[in-house]
């Protein structure tokens, strides 16, 4: 999972995420940016791999005001009732922009 911020403060470009999910344990592997800032605390849609794949990957951008930082959880989802079984987040990346003068 990589997120930058190259553009500016209020923009995240590129995100680039690759799910793949080794084990056949009834599960499947859900994947979901969360950021701080402008927006609040802010959840963003879970990415999962479509039926009978095991990888996927996106490619995506997020403009959304302000942002302090971004971080990505990744879950473990019953594969036939969607419910969220465990959840680990990834460390959290910090807007690199200094915000002091604004």
């Amino acid at each position: 999972m990589v997120i930058g911020w190259g553009i500016n403060p209020y923009r995240l470009d590129p995100i680039q995420i690759v799910a793949q999910d080794r084990a056949t344990d009834g599960y499947v592997i859900g994947i979901r940016l969360i950021t701080n800032g402008a927006a609040r605390h802010k959840v963003w849609a879970m990415r999962t791999a479509p039926s009978g794949r095991t990888t996927a990957s996106w490619s995506t951008y997020l403009q959304a005001g302000w942002i302090d930082n971004a971080y990505f959880e990744v879950c473990k989802i019953g594969a036939t009732s969607g419910v969220i079984a465990r959840c680990e987040s990834s460390s959290v990346m910090n807007n690199p922009f200094d915000d002091s003068s604004m």
